[in-house]
């Protein structure tokens, strides 16, 4: 979309009461866009899918939402098999998969899951 730089370019950042907001590298203190939509969810790990959408996710609850940029809108979600939070997410170099880690600092173990973004007919 227009405004919108190269992925490889872009910074995220996120507060809780006022959403998350995408800055582009080159040009420090350049505000892209804000995702109001995403007001009053905990992000804690941000991942960028293409130019106009990011994924997020809740922090403590285990939920994963994916947003548009340029719609301002959630473009849908996944919870984890667990109700701990994500920590990390990397996404595979053919953005078709998504590796979501995380834990609870009250249990022992964390966990590792695993999410196909694509169905097996679009591959």
């Amino acid at each position: 979309p227009e405004g919108v730089p190269e992925t490889n370019r872009l910074v995220f950042g996120a507060n809780y009461q006022d959403g998350l907001y995408v800055w582009d590298f080159a040009q420090v203190g350049t505000e892209v866009r804000s995702v109001p939509c995403t007001q009053n969810r905990s992000v804690r790990t941000v991942v960028a899918l293409e130019h106009d959408v990011v994924l997020a996710n809740g922090e403590w609850d285990g939920w994963i939402r994916m947003y548009d940029l340029t719609r301002n809108s959630e473009l849908g979600s996944a919870h984890q098999k667990t109700s701990a939070g994500v920590t990390g997410m990397a996404l595979s170099a053919d953005r078709r998969v998504l590796a979501a880690c995380g834990g609870d600092e009250r249990l022992v173990r964390g966990y590792l899951q695993v999410w196909r973004l694509t169905s097996e007919d679009q591959q």
